[in-house]
């Protein structure tokens, strides 16, 4: 019969059942949040509480064993949210302390793979959304940013920000998600939008001015005689135009 952890579907409760099982000295058939929890004849579960001692005890050891970057790793391969990452999580832990050091190179261990493709995966679209995110100014002066990423990037995202906007007070919103950052000029606090608001539809005056003056210096810029929408898809995949202030329509 193959065991089954459950936690309460965090990176903090994942770390704590790793703990858990590693602590039991047991290699779990899989991990499972209560979303894809799967009752049946094939597991036996066991649930386990967040920890967030033993979670922190865990980051500690491996990085003190093996650097840094494996917590970083480690933190934005589980941002991918691949149904299949847990369980190679769990053998990319095991393998790094049993080791005492990175094994990110051990590309033909098929967990530690997927594992490191996953991490990679995060930090590309994180990395693409430095450049794409766009702040809009609201009318109480809030710098709004919508965008609807494939990953759960609002976090890593958000602390680049931070120093990048450092003074400024502006929210990001996973719209595909629900889920969204706010920084008071310094600080980072998770914040509720209600799912049938929109703060975009509150605009400022001179936001919805410089919006127009954009699409229009935009429009009168562009080449038409070289206009090549598939090339231009290849460098901005049409996925990511509807937040783009000049791929929108003028009464955006």
């Amino acid at each position: 019969m193959l065991l089954q952890y459950r936690y309460d579907g965090s990176f903090e409760g994942l770390l704590s059942a790793f703990a858990e099982a590693l602590s039991r000295c047991e290699t779990p058939g899989e991990f499972c949040a209560p979303t894809d929890a799967a009752e049946g004849f094939l597991f036996e579960s066991r649930s386990v509480p967040q920890r967030p001692e033993q979670a922190a005890a865990l980051l500690r050891s491996l990085r003190r064993r093996a650097g840094s970057g494996v917590v970083t790793t480690l933190t934005h391969a589980f941002l991918a949210e691949d149904p299949r990452i847990p369980a190679a999580l769990f053998d990319y832990v095991r393998i790094t302390l049993d080791r005492g050091a990175s094994v990110d190179g051990w590309q033909a261990h098929p967990e530690v793979r997927r594992v490191t493709a996953a991490c990679r995966h995060v930090q590309r679209e994180v990395h693409r959304f430095r450049g794409l995110l766009r702040f809009r100014e609201l009318a109480d002066g809030t710098l709004y940013a919508p965008y609807e990423p494939d990953h759960c990037i609002t976090l890593p995202l958000s602390c680049h920000f931070r120093g990048r906007m450092a003074g400024n007070v502006w929210v990001i919103h996973d719209r595909r998600r629900q889920v969204a950052v706010h920084c008071d000029g310094n600080r980072l606090r998770p914040v509720l939008i209600e799912p049938d608001g929109d703060p975009a539809r509150s605009l400022s005056h001179g936001e919805r001015a410089i919006q127009d003056l954009w699409r229009r210096y935009h429009h009168e810029a562009a080449i038409s005689s070289r206009n090549n929408p598939a090339l231009q898809r290849s460098f901005m995949p049409r996925k990511y135009w509807r937040y783009l202030t000049e791929m929108q329509a003028g009464d955006a």
